[in-house]
């Protein structure tokens, strides 16, 4: 019991780790961005909708449970000027 525990209290301190790496890197990368481009928008997410149509329903549940930082393998932006 006690080793479960501990594997999923260091499972949840990995996962932490791993959510704010990701959003360090997108917000230095949209920041970087934004000096070339007037708006950036990050779109993953919409992205792989319209890549996998037929799996939308999965699309859509993952990024609800947060899975889609494991699942997808990039982080998509939209530059306009």
């Amino acid at each position: 019991m006690e080793r479960r525990r501990l594997e999923s209290a260091a499972s949840r301190a990995i996962q932490k780790r791993i959510r704010r790496a990701r959003r360090l890197f997108i917000g230095r990368t949209e920041t970087a961005l934004e000096q070339v481009f007037s708006r950036t928008d990050e779109i993953t997410l919409p992205y792989y909708l319209e890549i996998y149509r037929n799996y939308s329903g999965l699309t859509v549940l993952l990024g609800k449970l947060g899975l889609d930082r494991f699942v997808f393998p990039s982080v998509y932006f939209l530059g306009r000027k």
